[in-house]
């Protein structure tokens, strides 16, 4: 009997058995090499990093394109301990949710998903590298973009495309990065990569248990 292995891409399944081999092939495929992302009319370009297109996806673009980007969030969601956060239908105009993709070779390589919030905490930095509450009892009403979610594939990780990324949108939304505020809780790479673009502490916003909790929820 075949055993269940677990492939670098995450995905567990049985060699050998055609089903499995193509489910994994698929899944392998789109880890690698990101997720299909169909060329519009309606596309958006705001920029490029490398040769590599920087798409906009807002509520002002027709909803089945939306969708279709979003699949790139749905990607990303197997890769990180969150769900999506973003599935392309109409939501709270308030909230003017947007996503951007990051496009090579008609893949989707890379999302930011950012909506606006008016709630948030100050953090600073210690020594360990860990976020330190600048004070458990005060919060700021200062609406500003929210980071809520942030991914590239895995072999573009380590060149430091997701600060460029993030660079170029702040730039696109008129936002020093400083200014951005930050979805809670962090996972250790996000971590790194909030204090790489904000040395100095950062706006963190999220439920009272992931800010008055993080000490004890090792999540972030």
């Amino acid at each position: 009997m075949n055993e269940v292995v677990k492939c670098e891409c995450g995905l567990r399944y049985v060699p050998g058995i055609e089903r499995n081999e193509v489910l994994h092939a698929e899944h392998h495929d789109k880890w690698v090499n990101g997720q299909p992302v169909p060329f519009s009319p309606y596309e958006r370009v705001i920029g490029s990093i490398e040769g590599r297109d920087v798409l906009e996806s807002s509520m002002d673009l027709p909803q089945s394109y939306r969708i279709e980007l979003a699949n790139v969030a749905m990607l990303a969601c197997q890769e990180t301990p969150f769900k999506a956060g973003y599935d392309g239908s109409d939501e709270d105009i308030d909230l003017d949710a947007r996503a951007y993709i990051l496009r090579e070779k008609g893949r989707g390589v890379g999302l930011i998903i950012l909506r606006r919030r008016d709630r948030f905490w100050s953090f600073l930095w210690d020594n360990n590298g860990k976020e330190n509450i600048y004070s458990h009892s005060t919060f700021f009403e200062v609406e500003r973009w929210v980071v809520e979610r942030i991914w590239v594939v895995s072999r573009l990780r380590k060149q430091h495309f997701a600060q460029r990324l993030v660079s170029m949108v702040a730039d696109h939304l008129k936002n020093g990065i400083g200014e951005l505020g930050w979805e809670l809780p962090l996972t250790d790479s996000g971590r790194h990569l909030v204090r790489s673009v904000c040395p100095h502490g950062f706006w963190g916003t999220g439920d009272a248990f992931s800010i008055y909790g993080y000490e004890k929820n090792q999540k972030i």
